[in-house]
């Protein structure tokens, strides 16, 4: 399992970030979500444009600073310490 996509909104201010997947889109969140990840391109009926999960992370984590009480709330999140 990997992180793919990473939205976020406060007032008029929005960001959305497709991260690289580091493995294999399974059958099932191909099929909930219609992304597919071959040769290693992401597609979603056409190429989405991605960025490398570090880059996708810090850039999340910098829009999050900016907001006063952020409040987060995820989606078919399973969560992989490292």
């Amino acid at each position: 399992m990997c992180i793919i996509q990473i939205g976020a909104a406060s007032g008029l201010e929005e960001m959305f970030i497709y991260m690289r997947p580091t493995t294999q889109i399974s059958y099932d969140a191909t099929a909930a979500t219609g992304l597919t990840f071959i040769d290693g391109v992401l597609k979603c009926k056409s190429h989405v444009p991605t960025v490398p999960p570090k880059n996708g992370l810090c850039n999340f984590l910098d829009f999050r600073k900016k907001i006063r009480n952020p409040i987060q709330i995820g989606q078919n999140m399973i969560f992989q310490y490292w």
